[in-house]
């Protein structure tokens, strides 16, 4: 009877073990793959863009140079045309988001978020938030989706 009780009470106990183990795979992307694309702005994204043209937006292009290191490259069209690209930007993970560095200086983050497309629409995707970029004199920041 000890014996049956005890085969019983193993199996249970197995099964319980087995059931809870995660059975998606862990995911394969590197963070700078997780994070590389195109991104937009609008003005329900980034209030400062409310004066902007819509075909005048400013956009970003992240493309991967490592398995944790990214290259940015910034894109205004108004006032005046300006570009600029940084490089090499460091990520980290920071809970659900990933932290974008450069030179010890914490230059952005990246998280699915919630965000208003171009027609007001609420919807999850890719946020890219870039804070006090250097282009020249004035500082430069951009909030977008992928």
């Amino acid at each position: 009877m000890n014996a049956r009780l005890l085969s019983v009470a193993t199996g249970l106990m197995l099964s319980v073990l087995t059931g809870c183990q995660e059975s998606s795979p862990v995911d394969p992307l590197t963070l700078a793959k997780k994070v590389a694309g195109d991104y937009q702005t609008n003005a329900y994204a980034d209030p400062i863009c409310v004066a902007v043209p819509s075909d005048k937006m400013a956009r970003t292009s992240v493309r991967a140079i490592g398995d944790s290191s990214i290259t940015v490259v910034f894109r205004r069209f108004y006032p005046a045309d300006q570009s600029f690209t940084l490089s090499p930007i460091r990520l980290t993970r920071q809970g659900e988001a990933i932290q974008l560095w450069q030179d010890k200086r914490l230059v952005g983050t990246w998280q699915n978020d919630r965000i208003f497309t171009d027609n007001g629409r609420e919807t999850q995707a890719n946020v890219l938030r870039l804070v006090n970029l250097k282009a020249s004199a004035d500082s430069v920041s951009f909030i977008g989706y992928r």
